[in-house]
């Protein structure tokens, strides 16, 4: 008896021990465990290094409208995005209505299986549709995040001039 008030006691206490674990992350690595160290990271900036040179006004106008490009982008992925998930929503639901309908169907009255099928014919093409969509627009995704990686190592790892910047964004308004 006493044996097995020992074992059940020590079932309990078992998983406290596991919560009462803490895990600190290193500096090195502060998310991934096999991440290189920040300092290594590609996109990482380091103060200018001595002679080196400030982004031309060109150079930088170029950075704001490519920028300026990439949020375009990606407001619109985001907007198909929604436009797909409400369409995931309606097929899931007409999914449901199917199998209702076959739970109810009379497998031996011909024309109601004809019309079932004909309705789930239509529900296939419909998801086939869609999932072309969705792959469609999930590759336009990749290519989006592809060019923000572009964009982001050739921008954001260069400085400017904020007098710059002013001229630039007083320009836009401007125009």
């Amino acid at each position: 008896m006493k044996r097995h008030q020992i074992l059940a006691a020590i079932a309990l206490a078992a998983p406290l021990v596991v919560f009462a674990q803490t895990s600190y992350p290193s500096r090195e690595a502060p998310y991934y465990r096999d991440a290189p160290s920040y300092r290594d990271a590609p996109y990482s900036r380091e103060a200018p290094s001595v002679g080196e040179a400030p982004m031309t006004r060109e150079e930088l106008r170029d950075c704001m409208d490519r920028n300026a490009s990439m949020r375009d982008q990606l407001d619109q992925l985001e907007r198909e995005r929604q436009a797909l998930d409400r369409e995931t929503d309606a097929i899931a639901r007409s999914s449901e209505r199917l199998a209702d309908e076959m739970r109810n169907l009379d497998s031996f009255n011909a024309a109601a299986v004809a019309a079932y099928n004909a309705r789930s014919d239509e529900h296939n093409r419909r998801a086939g549709t869609h999932n072309r969509r969705v792959a469609d627009m999930n590759s336009r995704a990749s290519f989006h995040n592809d060019d923000a990686v572009e964009v982001s190592s050739a921008c954001a790892s260069r400085y400017y001039l904020l007098r710059d910047r002013d001229a630039l964004r007083r320009d836009r308004i401007v125009r």
